[in-house]
């Protein structure tokens, strides 16, 4: 999620559970907290992309360390806040819930979270809540102003944050029940007209949990669609497009180490395309497009160039990972809000083209980023794509 919302959280439940014993520097502290697990992104600068795949949301993410860093955390807070009749068991508690609900929060997102590092490197993905969702985060921070200014002597603040907290977690409950009513709608779609799938997720568009993405893929192909809540229409478009997995297969029989990493962070729901110049491209379909499917015009957020070595057909000298893009002009917020409420006739296509520098949208120059170095794209590109969309 958004470092505003983890910030929010953190200091939210700083304040439900120390807020009259510590008065504001809980929310302080869980602020801090909320915010922690994320600096996993600091070793951005000293290590390249495959590296900073699993390494974001990887362990500073996990349920064991919610538990150790809440215990030592709790030991340097008791020992700094001496004068507070506090007793240890309180202040794990408070450092415990700020780290793991940072941690859960991020596992309603698509991107992945490890919960079980290192056990396990699953990436937990509940896919129920967008990055950034307004409706989570104005009415937990609402109560969490409200309870601030309000005296530390009554109990009246304490219960504008626990509202706050409970609308925030019933909100998560709603889009669950949510994606359960539109998968059941896009896989019965899928059936009616006989698309062959082999694996299916859904998760919501921007800022939203009414409309929602739907991804189904098999062998050679995978098939996109928009379901709304509220759409004016029973019929459900998909939209066809190739894989191209025979452009990576080599590297996929030689168990190519960069290939396995990016078909693992993927899951298995990409697209491989090769453009004019040769270059070859990764796309992680989970993330959509940079006009959330509702043009012909956008790029796939997430992406990656495959550096092919000419001395060794089938296998990578590495890959480099691009910054994510999502449209934010005008136009497309309105295509968005009108699809959001119904209107169907909004319909995407196949992109034109394939990464040509457009003056009209803010995509990224890929031939300027192709002149870079092996190492990957520069240390500030890589800490803004774990800022936008892996936090």
């Amino acid at each position: 999620m958004d470092s505003i919302t983890q910030i929010t959280l953190g200091a939210a439940v700083g304040e439900a559970t120390l807020g009259r014993s510590v008065g504001r520097k809980a929310a302080v502290w869980g602020a801090v907290l909320g915010t922690l697990p994320d600096l996993d992104v600091l070793s951005s600068p000293f290590v390249d992309d495959y590296t900073q795949l699993s390494l974001h949301r990887g362990f500073s993410h996990s349920v064991l360390f919610a538990v150790l860093g809440g215990a030592g955390i709790a030991y340097g807070l008791k020992k700094l806040h001496s004068r507070y009749p506090v007793p240890f068991r309180k202040w794990f508690l408070f450092s415990f819930l700020a780290l793991i609900t940072h941690s859960l929060l991020d596992a309603f997102t698509v991107y992945g979270t490890q919960l079980l590092n290192p056990f396990s490197d699953y990436p937990v993905a509940w896919n129920s809540v967008f990055i950034i969702d307004p409706l989570y985060t104005i009415p937990l921070l609402s109560g969490l102003i409200i309870s601030l200014i309000l005296s530390r002597q009554s109990r009246v603040g304490q219960r504008f944050v626990l509202a706050g907290l409970i609308f925030s977690t019933a909100y998560l409950g709603w889009t669950q029940a949510a994606k359960s009513i539109i998968d059941d709608e896009l896989e019965q779609s899928l059936q009616e007209q006989d698309i062959p799938y082999q694996k299916f997720m859904s998760n919501p568009t921007a800022l939203n949990s009414v409309l929602w993405m739907g991804l189904a893929v098999d062998e050679s192909h995978a098939y996109v669609a928009l379901r709304g809540l509220l759409d004016d229409s029973p019929s459900i478009h998909w939209m066809k497009m190739p894989r191209n997995p025979d452009l990576i297969q080599a590297a996929v029989d030689q168990k190519d180490p960069y290939i396995e990493r990016l078909l693992w962070f993927s899951r298995g729901y990409f697209r491989v395309e090769r453009d004019s110049q040769g270059r070859l491209f990764f796309h992680d379909l989970r993330f959509g497009r940079s006009d959330g499917y509702l043009s012909d015009r956008g790029n796939f957020i997430f992406r990656f160039e495959l550096l092919e070595d000419p001395e060794n057909p089938g296998r990578l000298r590495g890959f480099r990972q691009f910054r994510p893009v999502v449209e934010g002009r005008a136009s497309t917020l309105d295509l968005l809000w009108r699809r959001i409420k119904g209107d169907t006739s909004i319909q995407g296509r196949p992109q034109q083209r394939l990464y040509q520098p457009d003056p009209d949208f803010e995509t990224e120059n890929l031939e300027d980023a192709h002149t870079r170095s092996d190492d990957g794209p520069p240390a500030s590109s890589r800490a803004e794509i774990n800022r936008s969309f892996g936090s």
